[in-house]
């Protein structure tokens, strides 16, 4: 038993280290080197510090979690968990502060009752722990957990009782007292059923200020300079940088052609010989990680299921040959013929394959690693704009103004960006910086310090404001014509767009105002408003991003919430208790972070 529980000892650990907001958790898998220059810490929280290494720990155990789950990581992705692992970390420190200060303790009652009633993963199925029939006996797990030497023998057991005293028990009373106050009153039950239960029918017209076209000379350089002498005070931006590129993409070659094939004819010929089997090289060779478990089964399949030049050898092969290396756009594949037949007519194949990826080799990302380092020092001695043009594999481009921790336009990810574009002067050339892709040079073509935006470069962005402001005062002088045509009739509101090619008109069928409705979407402005009516009535202007409603109430059925069954008040007052409570919560945690002294060196360390 004592052996059996000790290679469970990980497993259990992962439960004891998961915060109660959802935390990372940690496991030794390695962390990144901590480089000359780096802090030493990854941040501070109050008066507690998160070492590099521990944190360094915590980011590649969140990275490894997301690719075992997906696969892979995107570029985008894995740039941004250290940011996400390092606001759990900040909720969970404060978290812990806030519920000693709140004096929200265990004690040692509590903390066995706990213990003793959620047993930890795997536990159940340890046979010391069952009865002979092989089910849980818990009279068992609660003697090990009284006798004091089940601690020595397990010394997880004590980090899982710490965690459980500091942290899950003090947690569950934090809810408790969460749940309390947030409980709504019975008028808020009420109207919650009403909004979720009330029908009605009505009509609508909708004007989008999109129909309405602006002339870029209605917009004047006076307008322009009067909206940012105004507003100027509210344009400001982070420090923006643009960088120069010269790219050398990492692109399959020939050379890498005849590695990849030759490596594929070696494998057949290994298999030929019975050295090993199709099945045992497809799981442990193939890159096809959907069939390699299966010793690269595919099953039987028509001619036109598969890529053309897959299947003209597949069909082309005796049953029980393989076939020589065939290339498709997935890379190249063996394949072995198990079973032909003719089905309905159509002749069909059995069959399995192992497929190699082909990938740029490591002498060809050596070879564009030599030429960007010859590239790199001719800029330096001749500069970016005369070399490139020697150059006839490069590929130059610049990225346009970006800031800290944006993704980069026209490069994407790329370690190592980040902190030259931020730390180069002007001209500055960086070392050689590689991703899968490519591997690039830089320069720092031009910097915008932060703090408030320039006329000229706001001016973009005001412009378009300014259309917008324009097109908006379109369509409210063209709604509230066509409502002032109809306020006081008895005209069909549905026929108007037939008129009016500038408008968009319906009726909905029997909606709640909290459904989607065709055209005006979810929870739209005009069906509160509809509802909102008395059967017949008209509405005015209703204005939402997209222009400007007015709407027609045909029908409507109230509720008289004097005969809603019980029940439903019920299941209505629980949604909306759990939605207060995570409301209310992250109110909670935005002040904790408000007034909490708060070092974060997340950003100066991984987003390079």
């Amino acid at each position: 038993m004592i052996n059996s529980m000790r290679k469970m000892a990980p497993a259990i650990m992962l439960v004891i280290l998961v915060a109660f907001v959802g935390g990372t958790i940690f496991l030794d898998w390695g962390m990144n080197a901590a480089g000359m220059g780096r802090p030493t810490i990854a941040g501070k929280i109050n008066d507690t510090e998160i070492s590099l290494q521990q944190f360094d720990h915590m980011v590649n155990q969140e990275r490894q979690r997301i690719q075992q789950q997906q696969g892979t990581v995107p570029p985008a992705m894995y740039q941004q968990i250290p940011a996400q692992v390092w606001e759990q970390e900040v909720q969970r420190v404060l978290m812990r502060e806030a519920f000693r200060q709140m004096r929200l303790e265990s004690t040692a009652e509590e903390l066995f009752h706990y213990i003793k009633n959620n047993p930890f993963p795997g536990i159940e199925q340890e046979p010391h722990f069952q009865t002979e029939d092989g089910v849980f006996d818990t009279s068992k797990y609660i003697d090990f957990l009284s006798d004091p030497r089940s601690y020595d023998q397990f010394p997880f057991l004590r980090d899982m009782e710490r965690h459980t005293a500091e942290f899950v028990i003090p947690a569950q009373k934090f809810e408790t007292l969460l749940q309390a106050s947030v409980l709504p009153s019975p008028s808020e039950i009420e109207q919650q059923y009403r909004l979720q239960n009330e029908k009605a029918v009505f009509e609508y017209v909708k004007v989008r200020k999109s129909m309405f076209d602006v002339d870029q000379s209605d917009i004047t350089e006076e307008m322009i300079q009067q909206y940012y002498r105004a507003n100027r005070r509210n344009m400001t931006q982070d420090e923006k940088v643009n960088l120069r590129f010269a790219r050398i993409p990492i692109e399959v070659t020939e050379y890498d052609e005849a590695v990849y094939r030759n490596e594929m004819e070696d494998l057949r010929e290994r298999i030929l010989s019975d050295e090993f089997t199709f099945e045992k090289e497809a799981e442990f060779e193939s890159d096809d990680e959907q069939t390699a478990p299966m010793g690269g089964y595919l099953g039987w399949f028509a001619f036109e299921q598969m890529v053309s030049e897959f299947s003209e050898a597949a069909f082309s092969l005796e049953v029980g040959e393989i076939s020589e290396p065939v290339r498709t756009a997935y890379g190249y594949h063996l394949i072995q013929v198990e079973g032909k037949e003719e089905r309905d007519g159509e002749l069909m194949v059995n069959a399995r394959h192992i497929l190699r990826n082909v990938e740029p080799t490591i002498e060809t990302i050596d070879r564009a690693s030599d030429l960007a380092e010859s590239l790199r020092e001719e800029i330096i001695r001749d500069g970016f704009d005369k070399v490139v043009e020697n150059f006839e594999s490069v590929q130059v481009g610049s990225t346009g103004l970006f800031a800290r921790g944006d993704n980069v336009p026209e490069i994407g990810f790329l370690s190592g960006l980040m902190a030259f574009a931020f730390d180069a002067d002007i001209g500055g050339i960086s070392d050689i910086l590689e991703n899968p892709d490519a591997v690039y040079v830089l320069s720092v073509k031009e910097k915008v310090p932060s703090g408030i935006i320039p006329l000229e470069v706001a001016r973009q962005d005001i412009v378009i404001t300014l259309k917008d402001s324009l097109q908006n005062q379109q369509a409210r002088n063209h709604a509230a014509a066509v409502l002032a045509t109809v306020a006081d009739t008895e005209h069909s509101l549905v026929d108007l767009q037939q008129e009016d090619p500038l408008l968009v008109s319906g009726a909905t069928d029997t909606v709640g105002r909290l459904e989607f409705i065709p055209v005006l979407g979810f929870n739209s402005k005009a069906a509160a408003v509809a509802f909102s009516l008395d059967e017949g009535q008209m509405s005015g202007l209703v204005e939402d991003e997209e222009g400007f409603y007015f709407v027609k109430t045909k029908w409507i059925s109230r509720i008289d919430t004097d005969q809603i069954p019980s029940q439903n008040l019920e299941s209505v007052k629980n949604t909306l208790k759990q939605q207060r409570m995570q409301m209310t919560f992250s109110e909670w945690m935005t002040d904790l972070k408000e007034n909490a002294k708060i070092v974060n060196n997340v950003d100066r360390i991984y987003m390079q």
